[in-house]
């Protein structure tokens, strides 16, 4: 399937972008999330029900799903101090703002919103969608350890009173870190594991002092 034209995807599969959207006042949050394509031109989010992007998403019903592979948008987008540190720029149709140097964008308003214990569902119609900078690269297995990583890390949070979900996370998060080590020792993505791991310990830190 097709969405656009510029996007080839399949339905009923979990792909994972970074989703940008905005608060009354206009500040943006970045977070990475799943992304559920169910038509050309529709597609489902599931964030947790206590999280700004459920929030911004009920109060101003649209955002934008950034498509990126760059890792560096996935560790940063998560990690509060360095948030700052990602570029942004004004979107085609909706007020909230994207990514500078995605690969491809897909501005949407919300049409309907389900909650479901602690997560919702919310349906999205795409409105605008275009391509951004290609970024073309060699695949790296440390790239790839490195998202999967930070998707696992945005979960620590909401399973810290839940001991076996926990550990299951932790475990993730070690595999990839013993991949990126095995194949980038130095370097870029050496520096964006440490800040990941870094920002790990500090959320399982505070809630253990609480």
């Amino acid at each position: 399937m097709k969405i656009w034209g510029i996007l080839e995807v399949e339905k009923n599969i979990i792909y994972e972008a970074i989703v940008t959207t905005s608060s009354d006042s206009g500040e943006t949050n970045i977070a990475p999330m799943g992304v559920i394509f169910t038509g050309e031109d529709s597609f489902l989010l599931r964030p947790f029900t206590d999280t700004t992007t459920y929030r911004n998403l009920r109060e101003q019903g649209e955002g934008v799903v950034n498509i990126t592979r760059n890792p560096e948008h996935f560790i940063l987008s998560i990690l509060p101090p360095l948030r700052k540190d990602i570029a942004l720029e004004d979107s085609r149709r909706v007020k909230t703002s994207r990514l500078k140097d995605a690969e491809a964008y897909l501005e949407f308003i919300v049409e309907k919103i389900m909650e479901d214990g602690g997560r919702a569902e919310v349906s999205c119609k795409i409105i605008e969608a275009y391509r951004g900078g290609e970024l073309i690269q060699p695949y790296s297995r440390a790239a790839y350890a490195l998202i999967e990583a930070a998707i696992a890390a945005t979960r620590v949070r909401v399973f810290l009173g839940r001991e076996r979900r926990l550990i299951e996370l932790l475990d993730d998060i070690e595999r990839c870190r013993r991949t990126v080590v095995r194949v980038a020792s130095e370097g870029r993505f050496r520096t964006l594991l440490e800040r990941l791991l870094e920002e790990v310990r500090r959320m399982i830190g505070h809630a253990s002092s609480t």
